[in-house]
């Protein structure tokens, strides 16, 4: 069974206003990030399925301040697939 997004499986809302005071969250990559995010100039990231905030907050945000860019992959759990 494939999920259909990631607000599908998460409180979208929350995931963001959680994160708000950190980083600005988009739905959407400028064509220029889509274009290197395609060419794999960004890192990818794939959580445990048990990732507590702490891993995100440790692991995520510092790639994240770096590269301005970060694609979060979940596979455990058959997420986003």
């Amino acid at each position: 069974y494939k999920f259909k997004s990631f607000s599908y499986i998460y409180d979208e809302d929350r995931f963001t206003s959680a994160l708000a005071k950190d980083v600005v969250v988009v739905k959407s990559l400028p064509n220029d990030m889509k274009d290197a995010m395609k060419k794999m100039k960004y890192p990818t990231i794939s959580p445990p399925r048990s990732a507590r905030p702490n891993f995100y907050r440790n692991e995520v945000l510092p790639k994240l301040k770096e590269m301005k860019v970060v694609k979060l992959v979940i596979y455990d759990g058959g997420c986003l697939q």
